[in-house]
């Protein structure tokens, strides 16, 4: 059997990066833009009230977020290195993650059809 060690992030499911293969940055305001944008168009960027973290929600952990996004907690691992997947938050050495941006990044990856390439900025 194979081991999996060599996957890139792609291949776990990270999203795909440029011909550089590095993750582009976002312009200084870009997301604030992309905000309005989509408030101008009717569409409410944030999660819905009830996905909301509350300020004594508490927060996850890798297997946590590993169990709830249906992946393995390497492949979160992998992601964090190469700068992609949901935002996190070191403690110490500690990583854990906001619950609502967990959401936010899975309400962000949704899509109606295999063609639908999401929305671009």
């Amino acid at each position: 059997m194979m081991s999996n060690h060599n996957q890139t992030p792609h291949e776990c499911g990270a999203p795909a990066t440029g011909t550089s293969g590095r993750r582009e940055s976002p312009t200084p305001g870009s997301k604030q833009r992309n905000r309005h944008a989509l408030a101008a168009k009717g569409r409410d960027p944030s999660p819905p009230s009830n996905q909301r973290s509350e300020p004594d929600e508490p927060l996850w952990d890798e297997i946590r977020t590993a169990a709830y996004l249906g992946l393995q907690r390497t492949c979160l691992q992998k992601w964090r290195w190469a700068g992609q997947g949901p935002p996190f938050v070191k403690i110490g050495s500690a990583v854990r993650y906001r619950p609502h941006d967990v959401r936010a990044y899975v309400v962000a990856r949704l899509r109606t059809s295999t063609s639908d390439k999401g929305s671009v900025a």
